[in-house]
């Protein structure tokens, strides 16, 4: 009897020890911040981004404008530098696994500091500014003061006086923006191109408006139109299809306007805000699941008490039935993998080769961190339950407490 109840709980334990093992690793490992900033450190991410900026900047059309491609590439690089998004990168990762590990009332901010782009903005423009002054067409002799183009000595600022004066002013425009951005909460600023300048909202058209008496006459309109298609002849299959293609038009018309970045934004909050509520629910279970699993494996050596030679010999079945399925799996996982896995991802002609790259390798390393931890782990209660088993052999057989005579 005794026997056949350890043989039960063997098999009972034996799928839940690797389901435990995998989602305790990918917890402790891999779901962190700071194995993603580690991540993003080993696989070059920043570098990889400052590329694909000035990527994006190479095909930018400057139209009359006497700039160098490569000079924006490095007022870009200056700007966003890769230590100045890597501190910010890594200030959210752990701002956003505090907030969803914390409490249900927490408010989730991801402030990004602005001030060292802000305070390379306006020196860096300058220096833009200075290399594009030979590019200037040569002002004639009878030219207006606002026009831009050069003169004898032209100066930087010379030139921004002349921006200034048709509305650009590129000190206003730095102040402006703001010391920090929460992306979380974000509130876009209203940047002036001068100080003096005056904002004027258009009125933005959403659709075509109408008045009740305008959409009556449309209405009317649309049906005397119809009418006519149907005494002309159509046929109600015909009439139908027609009648449909209106009802469309009509929907686009009344169809609702895009949401705006702060609306996007909050209902991406909203939707991490659901996760995270799910999250902290599947953590009691998680608890309880875990308080199961320990009763079971201490009913098991409950019930193998019964002598030294019985106790170390099942307990060493215990451990290296518990640790063989994790052990093959993590050996597995690696060749599945490498040879099932890896060959089914095919990438777009247009996705940077870089980034190419670096997705295999950023798998293989989160495989490696997975797993890695689950192989050490149960090789070692392999290897105590083959100690076990053969240590059994050398006692002798008797019970744990004896009668005394």
């Amino acid at each position: 009897m005794r026997k056949a109840g350890s043989i039960i709980l063997l098999i009972i334990l034996v799928p839940v020890t690797l389901v435990f093992f995998i989602a305790g690793s990918l917890q402790l490992n891999i779901l962190t911040a700071d194995f993603i900033k580690q991540e993003l450190i080993k696989r070059d991410a920043y570098a990889i981004a400052g590329d694909q900026l000035s990527s994006q900047i190479s095909t930018l059309d400057f139209g009359d404008l006497p700039v160098k491609t490569a000079d924006v590439q490095i007022l870009a690089r200056q700007v966003l530098s890769a230590r100045w998004l890597q501190t910010n990168v890594e200030s959210i990762l752990d701002r956003s696994f505090a907030w969803f590990n914390g409490s249900m009332d927490m408010t989730l901010s991801l402030p990004v500091d602005l001030r060292l782009p802000k305070a390379t903005l306006i020196p860096g423009v300058e220096e833009l500014i200075r290399s594009s002054i030979p590019n200037l067409v040569e002002c004639p002799k009878n030219h207006v003061v606002t026009e831009l183009c050069r003169v004898p000595n032209m100066t930087v600022a010379q030139v921004e006086d002349i921006l200034e004066q048709n509305g650009i002013d590129l000190s206003a425009i730095t102040t402006q923006l703001p010391d920090s951005f929460d992306l979380a909460n974000p509130v876009l600023p209203t940047i002036k191109l001068s100080q003096g300048s005056v904002s004027s909202q258009r009125p933005r058209v959403l659709g075509i408006s109408t008045t009740a008496e305008d959409q009556k006459k449309i209405d009317e309109q649309k049906k005397g139109e119809e009418q006519k298609k149907f005494d002309s002849g159509m046929t109600e299959e015909e009439r139908k299809k027609e009648e449909m293609k209106n009802q469309e038009e009509d929907n686009k018309l009344t169809e609702e306007p895009k949401k705006s970045f702060q609306d996007q934004v909050k209902d991406a909050v909203q939707k991490a805000t659901d996760i995270k509520t799910k999250y902290h629910q599947g953590l009691q279970w998680w608890r309880d699941a875990l308080i199961a699993y320990a009763a079971v494996i201490l009913l098991f050596l409950a019930i193998n008490i019964k002598g030294w030679h019985r106790f170390t010999r099942w307990f060493g079945i215990l451990l290296l039935t518990m640790g063989t399925l994790p052990l093959l799996a993590s050996i597995a996982s690696k060749i599945v993998l490498e040879k099932k896995l890896l060959p089914l991802i095919h990438f777009n002609d247009s996705m940077p080769l870089a980034i190419q790259t670096v997705i295999p390798e950023a798998i293989r390393d989160v495989q490696q961190a997975l797993f890695t931890p689950i192989l050490i782990v149960s090789a070692v209660l392999v290897g105590l339950g083959i100690a076990g088993i053969i240590g059994a052999c050398f006692i002798a057989k008797q019970k744990l407490h004896q009668p005394s005579v």
